[in-house]
């Protein structure tokens, strides 16, 4: 990887999630709609980076949030992009050493 954008985003679901808001299908819908921190390609954020934000990547609708449009992601390298695999890993106990990743 030489460069890739540093982006929130969320896959995109049509469904809304049937039940009410307390239902388990909508508490389902919320979490998969939520932006988060990703990494891509600077293709794929060529593909997404447009006026609505929504488009098909590998096949999946992936919706980028207003903050990561209009150019205005942030571009990393491979060292910026360890340190976020880093910091991910954290939040989710692990460990990664520097062999590893």
């Amino acid at each position: 990887m030489t460069s890739a954008r540093k982006v929130r985003l969320r896959p995109w679901r049509d469904d809304w999630g049937s039940g009410g808001p307390d239902s388990a299908a909508y508490k389902s819908f919320v979490e998969d709609m939520t932006y988060r921190w990703g990494v891509i390609c600077q293709a794929c954020d060529s593909t997404l980076d447009n006026e609505a934000g929504l488009a098909e990547v590998a096949g999946k609708l992936f919706n980028l949030a207003g903050a990561s449009r209009g150019d205005k992601a942030a571009t990393i390298d491979e060292a910026k992009y360890k340190v976020f695999r880093r910091k991910e890993s954290a939040k989710l106990g692990l460990d990664l050493e520097d062999g590893s990743d």
